[in-house]
């Protein structure tokens, strides 16, 4: 019966997405001397210089691998830089599986480097918590602002399906895509 209701919810958009927040501190790492805002301004004042995003990849990364189908969705594909994402994830289960959460880690690699920065990693309560078998699908989905300062490089978003104390991890997938001038 939760299936079912949990189904109609996300049928209906009444599921509740977590919402990705890169905090400043985590982009200073990153980001090249001049300061967010002054970047953030003179983009706007040069609409022609504004960063653009490429189309979001899914893969599959490493998990105890409990599902027979899973895949992800971006909306908009690709993402708007300065923007908001929605990132979607849809995982047909063929075993059992008690999900109660989502471990999001995002990763920065700069043009023309090839060792990732780790940006943000949040552990967060799934939409759709609850037992699964095999041949139950669960979607859960989550929201990121990509900033108009967003450094130009790679960036690899990791969703991690797992039960409480993050023990198991039943899924995961990547999200990933380029910024570029």
């Amino acid at each position: 019966m939760f299936k079912v209701l949990a189904t109609l919810a996300a049928l209906f958009g009444l599921s509740t997405a977590s919402t990705l927040e890169i905090p400043l501190s985590a982009w200073s790492k990153v980001l090249p001397k001049e300061s967010a805002v002054k970047m953030q301004l003179y983009g706007a004042q040069h609409p022609t210089l504004k960063s653009i995003a490429s189309g979001v990849t899914w893969s599959e990364c490493n998990s105890e691998h409990v599902y027979d189908v899973a895949c992800g969705t971006a909306k908009p594909n690709p993402p708007i830089v300065g923007d908001w994402v929605g990132l979607n994830m849809d995982i047909i289960f063929n075993n059992d599986a008690d999900v109660t959460g989502n471990f999001i880690s995002v990763a920065f690699t700069a043009q023309n480097s090839k060792s990732p920065i780790p940006l943000y990693s949040q552990d967060f309560n799934s939409g759709q918590p609850g037992q699964y078998g095999a041949g139950d699908e669960y979607t859960d989905a989550l929201t990121w602002f990509v900033p108009g300062f967003a450094p130009l490089g790679h960036y690899n978003v990791t969703i991690e399906v797992h039960d409480q104390g993050q023990k198991q991890v039943y899924a995961c997938i990547q999200a990933e895509f380029d910024i570029y001038n």
